[in-house]
């Protein structure tokens, strides 16, 4: 039986991997790291909190067999809040920047 559904049958429940995206502070990989879950945050900055982190770019790690990924990424200019002529032209511009 996979390893999941044995967990699951047993009561233990889904341990899932989880990527926590655009994340420095640590308190969203935290939570999850609290109720089982093998998560990690990744972010440009080093995590504010020890635990797992991968400081770096999160298009590089996509592909490395998560199973859930949170994502947080700056609301600068993808926010509809506020739609400045200036702002709104920024968006298409912060939407294709793997850079935040």
């Amino acid at each position: 039986m996979e390893a999941r559904a044995q967990a699951t049958a047993e009561g233990g429940g889904v341990k899932a991997r989880v990527l926590v995206a655009c994340e420095f502070s640590g308190i969203v990989r935290d939570a999850f790291r609290e109720r089982g879950h093998d998560a990690w945050s990744c972010d440009l900055l080093p995590s504010e909190r020890l635990g797992p982190h991968i400081q770096g770019n999160v298009l590089d790690v996509l592909d490395d067999g998560w199973d859930l990924m949170v994502a947080h990424p700056p609301c600068t200019y993808l926010s509809r809040a506020d739609r400045e002529p200036q702002r709104a032209a920024q968006s298409p511009v912060a939407l294709s920047r793997p850079d935040h």
